[in-house]
């Protein structure tokens, strides 16, 4: 059956399209004319020529539709008619064999139903497994917003990031990705301001290294240097160990001078002399060494300094390179360590220069060779750093592809369980349905064989003639007794004839032609234009049957309508002509009420048409939607029955209008001697009622105010209910009065 009908951009529905959605097995449309009901019955019958309109079939499948409309009566009805297939009703043995196989078809398309239904709840768990997937790789997706260049094409769908992933993980390229090599990479690739960097170069004209390694390393710093021993004053000075100030002694000493310069008494000049020999030219040459040694390290000292700083300048440029920064504070805390220990050093070389006889040792000095080393290498990193960057900044773009697709193998990676889980899920749920198709492939080929059975039992049943006299016999019961239908010389075909054999179709009346194209439409529910339509599923769309015809033939319509409606299913559970969905669409608010008033409730809904500024709108309606006028004054009737002393005005003119729309105006039936039928005070009362009728008021508006007791009420409530029981209109009555 047809589960939504989408009608968009034809006639006057507007072109964002209107949608008639949870269609029940009945389905009740009210609209006046012009609102677009018969587009309705158009689009279902033949939907190929509306391109913005859609209707969706249970299961996807389409079944035959029969559609009762204007376009059928133009169609159909002419002066050659194709003649409806039908069962014969003599062949007893052949037909309780169709049934029988029909039975046994309905319990194969149960069990069909049944696994499409599993079929159904596997999908729909295929469909609620993706959608949890989807969510869950979007959410890990959150976790790779730091490279918010990646996954491009991939970041405005949920559904394709996640397909994105499956196809990735399916191509089995998936790399051990080191994250923290790709992040830099990335933020080198991704860079706002990408720009390559110079190296940092050894100024070997600057750098000192080696002269600081040589003056640290000095054999004179652990040496003693003193004057001769082979001299008169050396056994003095050495016993008095003080060579040193012995020495700085002489530079007080000036030539001519006849008193020393450490005791103030006359010194000769052979003590003089002696004390000259003791700091011969070998001591003054090891005093020269130190003095050089001093000035060089203190020189070297100042160009190493300059030289860290130059290099800390440099490295400032490059600071954006990724790894460079701990490299540089590294440095930067370096350079007062190693000023320290010059400073100390400096201070061990003026010690030496003022003191040549002590001996430095290793501890005192302060080596820097290791310090050195350490900014040697960490310059040389930032170096290679540098030269990493640059190579990656030179071929950025063929880099950013790279990127691109590492980037998958990174996330993989990282989701590769909840990925796996996924897909074993959803080869288990595929391979299920297989099976389940399999099944229902097997359960098809099973249907359609005994489908062939029941067709070739039919071919040679199936006849145009049992319609013939089917419709002719109800137009003779119904009082149409000027034209019928035969068969055109034992073809397949119907002609309308009057009595005396002349041709009709060019004669009838809109009422006969309407009439008697709706029994064609009847039969053709129960038959078939062919031999294969016969036990086709149908959906029935009846558009506006009724109109041009008078009360009574409207209301034979309504009967047949209410019987395809209401006929019960066979043992089978099936409707025997195979009607899957009815849809019944009018403007006649006496027919559709007539129509609609069954006695089940389940399995039927109601549909309001209407028009506004020549756009139509169609709006759902929970219960019957049409309540005339005349409903409204039987309301009050039921009202009046129990509370009658609330209803002492105006209860004569309610059920004169009554009497007079139901009698009159719609049955046409005359009352004058239906007084004549009751005795006394009744009598006068059912008079009052019938002269009203009479009283010149032709509408169901006209109103007629008077006031009567308590006791008349009721009096007057029963007579109009004995008016309908001895008119055999009782039914009527009845149905009326129901809640």
């Amino acid at each position: 059956m047809i589960r939504n009908i989408t009608i968009a951009d034809v006639a006057t529905y507007p072109k964002e399209g209107i949608k008639i959605d949870n269609l029940e097995t009945v389905n009740y449309f009210f609209g006046y004319n012009g609102c677009g009901k018969t587009t309705i019955s158009r689009i279902i019958e033949n939907i190929g020529p509306y391109d913005a309109c859609k209707i969706k079939w249970t299961n996807d499948k389409k079944l035959q539709t029969l559609v009762y409309n204007s376009d059928f009566i133009n169609k159909n009805i002419s002066e050659r008619i194709a003649g409806i297939f039908t069962i014969g009703e003599n062949n007893i043995d052949a037909k309780n064999n169709i049934d029988s196989i029909k039975e046994k078809i309905y319990c194969l398309e149960s069990n069909s139903t049944c696994i499409k239904d599993d079929i159904e709840e596997i999908y729909r768990e295929l469909e609620n497994n993706n959608k949890k997937f989807h969510e869950k790789m979007w959410d890990e997706k959150k976790n790779f917003n730091k490279y918010e260049k990646s996954f491009k094409g991939y970041n405005g769908s949920k559904e394709k990031f996640a397909n994105k992933v499956i196809e990735e993980y399916n191509n089995k390229n998936i790399e051990n990705i080191d994250e923290e090599e790709f992040r830099k990479n990335y933020n080198i690739v991704f860079s706002k301001e990408t720009k390559t960097y110079t190296e940092i170069r050894f100024d070997t004209t600057v750098y000192s290294k080696e002269i600081l390694f040589t003056c640290e390393n000095s054999p004179l710093l652990g040496r003693s240097i003193v004057g001769r021993n082979d001299t008169i004053v050396s056994q003095f000075i050495n016993a008095m160990g003080n060579s040193d100030w012995v020495h700085q002694g002489l530079n007080f000493l000036d030539e001519g001078a006849s008193k020393c310069p450490f005791c103030q008494q006359t010194i000769n000049d052979n003590i003089k002399s002696q004390l000259e020999k003791f700091f011969d030219t070998t001591y003054e040459k090891s005093l020269e060494e130190i003095k050089d040694i001093n000035t060089k390290y203190m020189e070297a000292q100042r160009y190493v300094i300059s030289f860290i700083d130059s290099i800390i300048n440099k490295i400032q440029s490059s600071l954006d390179v990724e790894g460079i920064q701990d490299k540089y504070e590294r440095i930067k805390n370096i350079k007062p360590k190693i000023s320290e220990k010059f400073n100390e050093n400096s201070h061990v070389f003026e010690k030496k220069m003022n003191n040549p006889s002590i001996v430095i040792n290793e501890y005192e000095i302060k080596y820097t060779a290791e310090i050195l080393r350490l900014i040697e290498r960490d310059v040389s990193d930032i170096n290679a750093l540098i030269i990493k960057h640059n190579a990656l900044v030179t071929r950025k773009d063929s880099l950013e592809s790279e990127l691109d697709k590492k980037i998958w193998s990174l996330f993989i990676n990282k989701n590769m369980k909840d990925i796996k889980y996924h897909l074993s899920e959803k080869i288990k749920n595929e391979k299920l349905i297989e099976e389940k198709n399999n099944e229902l492939v097997e359960m098809h080929g099973k249907i359609e064989s005994r489908n062939k059975e029941i067709n070739n039992l039919e071919k040679s049943l199936v006849s145009v003639q049992p319609t013939i006299g089917k419709i002719n016999n109800l137009l003779k019961t119904y009082g149409f007794k000027n034209f019928y239908i035969k068969n055109i010389n034992r073809t397949n075909q119907y002609t309308i004839v009057r009595p005396n054999g002349n041709d009709a179709i060019n004669t009838l009346s809109e009422g006969e032609k309407s009439f008697i194209s709706f029994l064609y439409f009847y039969f053709l529910i129960h038959g078939g234009i062919s031999e294969n339509d016969i036990n086709q599923e149908k959906v029935i769309v009846i558009d506006d049957p009724v109109s041009s015809m008078d009360f009574n033939t409207s209301f034979i319509i309504s009967a047949l309508i209410k019987e395809i409606i209401e006929k019960p299913h066979d043992k089978t559970g099936n409707n025997p002509q195979k009607i899957r969905q009815i849809f019944l669409l009018s403007h006649n608010a006496y027919f559709f009420n007539e129509v609609t008033y069954q006695k089940h409730t389940k399995g039927k809904s109601f549909w309001l048409i209407t028009k506004k500024e020549n756009i139509s709108s169609i709006k759902r309606c929970e219960s019957n939607p049409v309540k005339k006028s005349y409903d409204l004054l039987w309301d009050e009737i039921r009202s009046a029955k129990k509370n009658p002393n609330e209803h002492s005005i105006g209860i004569q003119n309610i059920c004169r209008r009554i009497l007079e729309n139901y009698f009159y105006f719609v049955g046409d039936i005359d009352l004058k001697d239906l007084p004549k039928k009751f005795q006394d005070d009744d009598r006068l009362i059912c008079q009052s009622l019938i002269n009203w009728t009479h009283d010149g008021s032709h509408n169901i508006q006209d109103s007629i105010i008077t006031d009567i007791s308590n006791n008349n009420v009721e009096a007057y409530l029963d007579i109009f209910e004995q008016i309908f029981i001895k008119m055999d209109h009782k039914k009527h009555y009845d149905k009326m009065m129901e809640n």
